[in-house]
């Protein structure tokens, strides 16, 4: 019947997709039923369609000396520096990626030595003294390269 596996809780992937319409199943921890259409679906390709919005997950980093820059954290993360910051590389995956919105506080710094980001145009950006810096982070190939999306 509609009885989940055991195993299962809100939101997990359960069964194949059906050949006919490739919508990826799931279970619903509120009804307790696996819903067919998820509003997920992969063609035969592999390309994957959303059918309403993705939710990033977002973060307010906790300053301290030695904050570690990790995106399984968030996908967005906020950071109020309460001094010159040198972080740390946390755990990353190639192909991992983040936003870190980050506001100085009152002309602070963040030395990124440690978790040696290479970037584009080759400098780290300077951080806005009266708006939020926003920059990407990803990783590829090992290591990780980081861009200055602007002030907000």
């Amino acid at each position: 019947g509609d009885a989940p596996p055991s195993w299962a809780t809100a939101g997990d992937v359960v069964g194949a997709a059906s050949s006919t319409d490739n919508a990826i199943p799931r279970f619903d921890g509120t009804t307790g039923k696996i819903i067919q259409n998820s509003g997920i679906t992969i063609d035969d390709n592999g390309n994957i369609a959303f059918a309403g919005a993705l939710d990033e997950k977002i973060y307010a980093i906790v300053d301290a000396a030695g904050v570690a820059i990790t995106p399984q954290n968030g996908t967005i993360q906020t950071w109020t520096l309460g001094a010159n910051r040198t972080p740390t590389s946390g755990t990353w995956n190639d192909g991992e990626s983040m936003t870190l919105m980050i506001n100085d506080g009152s002309a602070r710094t963040i030395t990124w030595t440690t978790i040696g980001v290479i970037w584009v145009g080759g400098a780290a950006p300077t951080l806005d003294t009266t708006k939020l810096t926003v920059i990407e982070l990803w990783k590829v190939g090992g290591s990780i390269y980081g861009a200055l999306v602007g002030a907000a």
